[in-house]
């Protein structure tokens, strides 16, 4: 086996996958016939790792280095863009035969070359997990499978004619594809199946009067969130519903704010000390009584308040529970488990986790928000939600604040429950100063900055999205709750809207923290400009207004 050439290698590889017959298949078919052969070959590269003899002759390593970095100088593989090293043979300053390459990052590539140009079979591999297998002729790629499960397992195929992409959510497997540089992802038909050349080779056509997406209309990642929200939902339109509306359930825990303030500071004391004080001697009969009692409305369909942590979320809820008098629900597991909001008119979520994560890909880490997490939340809520954008600065600060210091510390709220004792007590940690200096921060800040982007690019882009600025609501929450409502379809009581107006609803807000100097290193600062100005482009690309950036302070 080690005098074979890489070609036959892997063409046996390849052959040894009993799953490969050729015969009319669906999608599912495929997709698991694939994934198969994809285990298969993992198999076999790490039971064989020394199948293929690779050395570097009698060269020396500087003379062998030298060929190496004139040939990566001149060549313009996309797949061997970024080469670090390789063990392989050369002819006249032209790699040649087997190779094994190193790519920058770690990825791993077995391929083979005629005097520098690479001809047939290429696997990549990362961590001993195949991600592409393609087919070369005088360097250029004709055919391609590529893998992705870094949180939905989808798999890809394209070659001169167009694209096939399948997909596996829930156990079941859907697919779409598109032309050769066409901008439509539509349905597609499967037809046959095939080896040529040593790879799996599907005959489908694309239905093209059945259109998903438009490339143009949707950001496509590596992720594929956007491409498959978009499948999904017109594919199986019944799939959202059955899944959504048909399962909602009884609170198992009533998570409406208005609640939880009245059985800790009780309905008078908050009128007294909330109310009152705030409303003119011209409305002094303003009835504010019930202010905090809420009910729940049948049959209504569940739409999102997303909005990223420390984005002043709890404040903008209560306003709007105050204003109509309808429940809303927090996703918040293990507290609320999914579906347990039957009745409520909003949702409300970090963009995170629906529920406990435990089989999951993202299971421990703190707000996950990887691939499957975001689609499942586009789902979750129709593709409808309110978006609730603040100053990234100030967001993750405060959502800092919140990981680190205590749910509720250093606020009203959080004073009275730590006097009745309602939670932990590392919900009430002493506010550290030191502690926003340090690499930790740091870190925080520049993951924060990317999820805070994801936020609200996804919705901007994938959702029926009403944008809402914090800064706007700050300065006039009333014309805000009202813009919110209409959205919802739902009238404000305008009785307890007087209320609202008047009052002083900041009962969860932190105390502002003094800062002597920025707590953003300047690189940071840069990275968050730089995507202030990337979600300002999407919002004024989809008919939004720009984010209110005059508004905007580092601390």
């Amino acid at each position: 086996m080690k005098n074979k050439s890489m070609r036959q290698v892997l063409c046996i590889l390849v052959m040894m996958n009993p799953c490969l017959a050729v015969g009319e298949m669906q999608g599912r078919t495929l997709f698991y016939s694939f994934m198969s052969f994809k285990a298969g070959l993992e198999q076999k590269v790490e039971k064989d790792g020394n199948l293929i003899c690779f050395g570097r002759s009698e060269r020396t390593s500087s003379k062998f280095d030298l060929q190496m970095n004139l040939w990566k100088n001149r060549q313009k593989s996309e797949i061997l863009g970024n080469v670090k090293d390789m063990d392989c043979r050369f002819i006249l300053g032209l790699p040649d035969g087997p190779a094994k390459i190193l790519l920058e990052g770690g990825k791993q590539v077995f391929t083979q070359f005629r005097l520098g140009t690479v001809e047939g079979l290429m696997l990549v591999f990362d961590n001993l997990q195949l991600v592409k297998v393609a087919v070369c002729t005088n360097g250029v790629v004709r055919k391609m499978w590529k893998f992705d499960d870094s949180g939905l397992t989808t798999v890809e195929y394209v070659d001169e004619k167009g694209q096939l992409v399948l997909f596996n959510f829930q156990e079941k497997v859907f697919m779409t594809g598109k032309l050769d540089k066409g901008e439509l992802y539509s349905r597609v038909r499967l037809w046959n199946r095939e080896i040529k050349g040593g790879i799996l080779v599907p005959e489908f056509e694309i239905v093209e009067n059945n259109t998903f997406v438009e490339t143009k209309n949707v950001h496509l990642e590596e992720s594929y969130v956007g491409l498959w929200f978009k499948v999904l939902s017109k594919y199986k339109e019944d799939l959202i519903k059955k899944q959504n509306e048909n399962l909602r359930q009884a609170m198992g825990v009533f998570k409406s704010l208005s609640h939880i303030i009245y059985n800790f500071m009780g309905e008078r004391s908050f009128i007294d000390s909330k109310l009152n004080p705030y409303i003119p001697k011209s409305e002094e009969g303003l009835n504010c009584s019930d202010i905090l009692r809420t009910r729940q409305i049948a049959n209504i369909s569940r739409t999102g308040f997303t909005g990223f942590p420390g984005s002043g979320n709890t404040w903008v809820r209560f306003l709007l529970e105050a204003s109509t008098g309808i429940a809303t629900q927090s996703q918040n597991p293990p507290t609320v488990r999914k579906h347990q909001d039957s009745g409520c008119f909003l949702t409300f979520s970090h963009y995170t986790a629906l529920d406990v994560l435990e089989d999951h890909p993202e299971a421990g880490l703190a707000y996950p928000m990887g691939p499957l997490t975001r689609l499942e939340n586009l789902l979750y809520f129709n593709g409808r939600s309110i978006l609730l954008i603040r100053n990234p600065f100030k967001a993750i600060i405060s959502s800092f604040v919140h990981l680190v210091f205590g749910t509720y510390s250093d606020s009203e709220f959080g004073i009275i429950a730590k006097e009745k004792d309602i939670f932990r007590n590392e919900f009430y940690a002493e506010l550290n100063m030191t502690r926003f200096y340090t690499t930790e921060f740091e870190q925080y800040a520049a993951d924060s900055i990317e999820k805070w982007t994801r936020v609200a690019q996804d919705w901007i882009e994938l959702g029926d999205t009403l944008v809402v600025h914090l800064e706007d609501v700050v300065e006039n929450k009333e014309l805000q709750i009202r813009r919110m409502l209409s959205f919802l379809g739902i009238e404000p009581d305008e009785r307890r809207f007087n209320c609202v107006k008047h009052g002083h609803f900041d009962i969860f807000k932190r105390q502002p923290i003094k800062f002597e100097r920025s707590p953003f290193p300047e690189h940071i600062v840069e990275k968050i400009k730089k995507q202030i100005d990337s979600v300002n482009r999407t919002l004024l690309n989809y008919g939004h207004r720009p984010l209110p950036t005059e508004k905007y302070k580092q601390f």
